[in-house]
């Protein structure tokens, strides 16, 4: 490998990239000052960077990475032909230390967040409908109308989940947050109101990538940390040499935990079993999943385990003659195909349009080269079917049956990401401080 003075002169440890563009990042490594020292904590692990050659480096990152292959951690994705390719996460040995004290601040700032989000769903779900709910009454007149139209556009939206109830449901349950860039997002956050009231989506920065990657689905990585970390320690210990005492790695105690008090506050019942639900063997996320149920104590589980008996709980078929309750889902599949519920209105989604499902055949084309939609003897669309849909699980969550994490992707949007950053915060400010 080649190294050039050309290179080193260009070089600007604020410079990240997402794909092709460029984004200023915060260098947790190297100091601001003329001569770029290392910061005092990351002076041990900055000296053995520069000690090695970059051949070396690249050496043994290349071993990390085919330790983390043979371990499955890699991801699929589906082809223009239909089928699906494995990729290979390229990693290398370079670990970037945190100090606790700013992991703490950072940590401080995600409550303020997350606290004045969940109170937000609380708010909207627990009233009648959108229009009821006080919070989006309070927002001003430009910004309530496209605020409204972002809701009920997004594919993440269930009205059918509008209950008294849900003034108490504890969304954000596992939502994950990339904060490197929440003060450079925050900072602009002043001039959110007027794009919102202009649709200007175009100008609202592009939240998974300026203020947090707010994936507030179900966020995977516990499994990855762990396994990276141990790499580490197999091709290059002395990296993690000098770092001083490291924070344990509990997530997976952290997220059994999680579920069982989410799904004992909800239900009101100590008795119950705390389940995963899986999006399948070829999903991509496949060998994550599986380690997440081995190491957290949630029971892994297909959607045709489940069933609702007379009193509206749900429960786990077994093997053995007592069926347990249900009273936590910690949900790895989109809302939508575990809410599945044609006789309530609730299908399957196209995740860009929000526009129902429905069944093809793919032997007979449309007008426009599509599936030919299939259609049933009163001529209405047939929805498409979902293999994750639990039955009864809309009303045994209203009410108070079981607890189903993954609510929460409403967020998911920029127009109703960029309200709530600005607004939430300043509406809830008397239960953030509580």
């Amino acid at each position: 490998m080649k190294e050039t003075s050309k290179n080193r002169t260009n070089y600007n440890p604020n410079l990240g990239f997402i794909g092709n563009s460029e984004v200023q990042v915060a260098n947790y490594l190297f100091s601001t000052s003329k001569l770029r020292t290392a910061y005092q904590h990351a002076k041990p692990i900055a000296d053995k960077l520069m000690s090695k050659q970059v051949a070396n480096h690249y050496t043994e990152s290349k071993k990390l990475t085919r330790f983390l292959k043979n371990r499955d951690l890699t991801f699929s994705k589906k082809t223009q032909s239909g089928e699906y390719k494995t990729f290979t996460v390229p990693c290398t040995t370079t670990v970037v230390p945190l100090q606790k004290s700013l992991f703490n601040d950072i940590e401080q700032a995600a409550q303020k967040l997350i606290i004045s989000l969940r109170a937000v769903l609380q708010d909207i779900y627990g009233s009648k409908d959108l229009e009821s709910s006080k919070f989006i009454q309070s927002l001003p007149s430009s910004v309530r109308e496209n605020f409204i139209n972002a809701i009920e556009s997004s594919s993440n939206y269930f009205p059918q989940l509008h209950h008294p109830n849900m003034k108490k449901y504890p969304f954000m349950d596992n939502v994950g947050l990339d904060l490197v860039l929440i003060e450079d997002y925050l900072a602009q956050s002043a001039k959110f109101p007027r794009l919102v009231s202009e649709n200007n989506i175009d100008e609202i920065p592009g939240l998974p990538f300026r203020i947090l990657e707010l994936n507030a689905g179900s966020p995977s990585g516990a499994s990855n940390n762990l396994n990276v970390l141990q790499g580490i320690y197999e091709n290059a210990p002395e990296m993690l040499e000098g770092l001083g005492q490291m924070m344990p790695n509990d997530h997976f105690k952290i997220l059994g935990e999680t579920y069982k008090s989410l799904g004992e506050y909800w239900t009101k019942t100590k008795k119950g079993v705390q389940v995963l639900l899986p999006p399948g063997g070829r999903n991509g996320a496949a060998p994550e999943i599986h380690q997440l149920a081995a190491y957290s104590g949630l029971i892994y589980t297909d959607a045709d385990q489940l069933y609702q008996d007379n009193e509206g709980n749900i429960r786990l078929r077994t093997v053995s003659q007592e069926n347990p309750i249900v009273t936590a889902i910690y949900s790895r599949v989109n809302a939508d195909a575990a809410l599945y519920d044609p006789e309530k209105g609730l299908y399957q989604k196209d995740p860009d349009t929000a526009e129902p499902l429905y069944l093809r055949d793919a032997l007979i084309k449309d007008e426009d080269g599509e599936d030919r939609i299939v259609y049933n003897e009163q001529g209405k669309p047939i929805p498409l079917d979902s293999a994750y849909a639990i039955p009864g699980i809309i009303d045994a969550i209203i009410n108070r049956k079981v607890y189903m994490g993954g609510l929460n992707r409403i967020m998911d949007n920029k127009i109703i990401l960029a309200t709530l950053t600005y607004y939430a915060p300043k509406y809830f400010e008397n239960k953030i401080v509580k």
